[in-house]
């Protein structure tokens, strides 16, 4: 079982609901929710985002004849930010349940592609962070830089699904799926108290001071679907560039025990 956590951000000014819509079909053409859990915390979303999920959590609960408890829909007037959205769908999570962290513009392609998320980090009980490869991404073994990374098979009984996965020092947040280990020891998402950025490169941080490894899987192709190139990407490089020297501050902190690698799992409504 696996809850899928979401924070979205659709406002009238960004134009991202159109992101928002295909990947919201794409994962319930993908994902067995009978069994898995969607959470999606709405960041001061547009009257027309409130419109558009108003309309998915009923095609969610009967077009598609899924259980309507398992979709979870927070709404806020306010921005908080992507790490205090994501920890709040986290904070609702069962026993039992993985967790997932995804973008809302993200396609995927393949069904089941949970369950073989939920199967392969189970394999290899040293994966922290398990993420979906991008193909716009330059992790590969054929680098030498901060991209080199490796590949591992995982352990393998007869009869099951074979399965590899890559290592590498950092896995982009598109899609990632967190352990028990990594939940246990280091907790939620942090932001350094911002709006965006950096929340996944200090988790796979804080995961490899944890002992443990930071992966692709490989096998299930997903397509990022956002266009780029307008008001909202400008936003966010100008945003992390302002919070860089802050978060090699973290990093550092991190390294000295400063700061903690735990961080609460706390929820902001």
């Amino acid at each position: 079982m696996s809850l899928v956590c979401i924070a979205s951000y659709c406002t009238e000014e960004n134009g991202r609901l159109k992101y928002a819509k295909r990947c919201m079909y794409s994962l319930l053409e993908t994902v067995d929710f009978n069994k898995h859990r969607l959470g999606i915390y709405l960041n001061a979303p547009s009257d027309e985002a409130k419109e558009f999920y108003r309309e998915f959590k009923e095609d969610f609960s009967s077009c598609y004849d899924f259980p309507s408890g398992n979709l979870i829909i927070i709404e806020n007037a306010e921005n908080v930010g992507t790490a205090k959205a994501v920890n709040s769908i986290m904070y609702l999570r069962k026993e039992g349940e993985k967790c997932i962290k995804m973008d809302d513009d993200v396609v995927f392609n393949k069904n089941g592609w949970v369950d073989e998320m939920e199967d392969a980090i189970s394999r290899l009980t040293n994966i922290g962070i398990l993420g979906l490869k991008r193909r716009d991404l330059a992790e590969s073994t054929y680098r030498t830089d901060w991209a080199a990374s490796k590949l591992i098979e995982v352990p393998h009984k007869a009869g099951e699904k074979w399965y590899v996965v890559e290592q590498v020092n950092h896995v982009m947040g598109t899609c990632t799926m967190y352990s028990d280990a990594m939940l246990e020891k280091c907790g939620g998402l942090y932001q350094m108290g911002g709006l965006y950025g950096f929340d996944d490169s200090t988790y796979c941080y804080r995961a490899l001071i944890a002992g443990l490894a930071s992966c692709f899987l490989h096998g299930i192709d997903i397509e990022h679907i956002d266009e780029g190139g307008d008001v909202y990407t400008d936003w966010k490089q100008k945003y992390s560039g302002e919070k860089m020297t802050a978060y090699n501050e973290a990093l550092q902190k991190y390294k000295s025990g400063e700061l903690s690698i735990y961080h609460p799992i706390e929820q902001t409504l």
